[in-house]
C-alpha cells in the first residue's frame, strides 16, 4: 500500500512583479516554480505554464490499469 507520501508532490511557487526599464512599457508578472523532491525549478511568465509545470509530476503518478 502506498503511503501518502508516495502520492504527495509539494511546489515552491514564487510570483514578483517584473521591474520596467521603459516607463511605458506595461509591468509584467513573472514567477518561478519549484518541485521540492526533485529540486526541479521552472521560470513562469504566466499562468498556463505553472499549469504545465505540475501536471507532469500529476501525471507521473497515474498508472494505467
Amino acid at each position: 500500500m502506498e503511503s501518502l507520501g508516495e502520492k504527495t508532490h509539494s511546489f515552491i511557487v514564487r510570483i514578483w512583479l517584473e521591474s520596467r526599464e521603459i516607463e511605458a512599457k506595461a509591468l509584467e508578472w513573472r514567477g518561478m516554480i519549484e518541485h521540492v523532491t526533485s529540486g526541479q525549478q521552472h521560470y513562469f511568465q504566466d499562468m498556463a505554464q505553472l499549469a504545465i509545470f505540475i501536471e507532469r509530476y500529476l501525471k507521473m503518478g497515474i498508472k494505467d490499469t
